[in-house]
């Protein structure tokens, strides 16, 4: 400070520690790429401060991207506190907490809500560069700024992407650290002709072990029929589904010269590659007309002793060193007995389980 502001007769001097500015961790991952197609795309960020009660968590889409999360089919919690609320309008949702949550700092959360992909028109005319960022801001309940992030990578619609593709265990709980049987279903907009060596890539969520990877690595090759195997009683939907088996690469005959075992093509390619523990890659021979793109299967996945957000599955088709189409799913929750790490539907499953059998049991006492 200066005497009568003159700058030059000297009183006071105080030096203060500036405040480092931390943008907030954030990344953008959707389920479904084509263009006018609307699907779930997950957002997940690190907060570096902790957000109070009655906070707010604001993602606000580029344009074009109108966002849906009024209705609980179109908004998916994930780790999100219980009761948070939702509500989005055009290219704004706003996530709100209760009076008794809040949001830890250094951790991971992650939620999912529906958005719709622009026409191409519409796309090139917002954004000629095909660059797109989305904003995730944490604001308190009178919107001052506690943390925020401009430049979220966003992503370039396509004209065709992978569809319904879902991921479900097939019991009703899966624990950690035990062999989960999972139906994978999926369709595929864009055909895989034959004479070209085709792949499909399955990637699972972080910390997942496929069950063929341990094969592999015992025996340097998969038996295709045992990694992907037909989906006996499986959901309702995939009655409508091919069994993707049929339509793999085959080995050769046993008595040929270029048989080596039955994990492997005449030329050397492997029919089910597990050599990586969350990859699958499937050779396919091609895919007809009669399924109309839609294939499923069933193989195991061992589940990690804990779930590490973003929880995703996604799914990539190639043809020889060229990428086809994409697409990804929100992942299953993992039962952890003493925790709340399942979802709420996992909850409701849990608890009218329970009370069914608690009325069984009553009812066996009355007699």
């Amino acid at each position: 400070t200066y005497r009568d502001n003159d700058e030059l007769t000297f009183l006071h001097f105080k030096a203060l520690a500036t405040d480092v500015l931390r943008p907030l961790p954030a990344e953008i991952v959707p389920e479904v790429r084509a263009y006018e197609e609307s699907g779930f795309v997950h957002v997940s960020f690190i907060p570096n401060r902790q957000l109070q009660p009655f906070g707010q968590v604001v993602v606000e889409s580029p344009r074009g991207f109108p966002m849906f999360c009024n209705f609980a089919q179109f908004f998916q919690r994930g780790n999100m506190p219980i009761s948070v609320q939702c509500e989005a309008a055009n290219t704004f949702a706003v996530l709100s907490l209760s009076g008794g949550e809040t949001l830890a700092k250094d951790t991971h959360y992650y939620f999912a809500l529906r958005v719709t992909n622009p026409s191409p028109a519409d796309f090139e005319t917002f954004h000629p560069t095909g660059e797109t960022f989305w904003k995730v801001r944490m604001q308190t309940a009178s919107a001052a700024l506690v943390q925020k992030s401009d430049q979220a990578t966003g992503y370039h619609p396509t004209l065709t992407s992978v569809g319904r593709f879902t991921v479900t265990p097939t019991a009703e709980l899966a624990m950690p650290l035990a062999p989960t049987p999972v139906e994978i279903l999926f369709k595929l907009e864009s055909p895989l002709l034959q004479f070209r060596d085709n792949i499909i890539k399955i990637t699972a969520p972080t910390n997942h072990t496929f069950e063929c990877y341990y094969v592999f690595g015992n025996l340097s090759f998969v038996d295709p029929a045992e990694a992907v195997r037909p989906i006996v009683q499986g959901t309702r939907d995939a009655e409508l589904f091919g069994y993707l088996g049929e339509v793999l690469e085959q080995p050769p005959p046993t008595t040929s010269q270029d048989f080596s075992n039955v994990g492997m093509t005449a030329d050397g390619r492997r029919i089910v590659d597990c050599s990586q523990p969350d990859e699958m890659l499937i050779a396919v021979d091609f895919t007809d007309l009669r399924t109309k793109g839609r294939y499923s299967f069933q193989t195991t996945v061992y589940t990690p002793g804990e779930i590490r957000p973003p929880n995703m599955w996604s799914i990539e088709t190639s043809a020889g060193d060229g990428p086809i189409d994409s697409g990804a799913t929100g992942g299953f929750q993992v039962y952890y007995q003493g925790t709340s790490s399942i979802s709420g539907a996992g909850c409701a499953q849990i608890w009218i389980s329970l009370l069914l059998a608690i009325a069984a049991s009553s009812i066996v006492v009355a007699q």
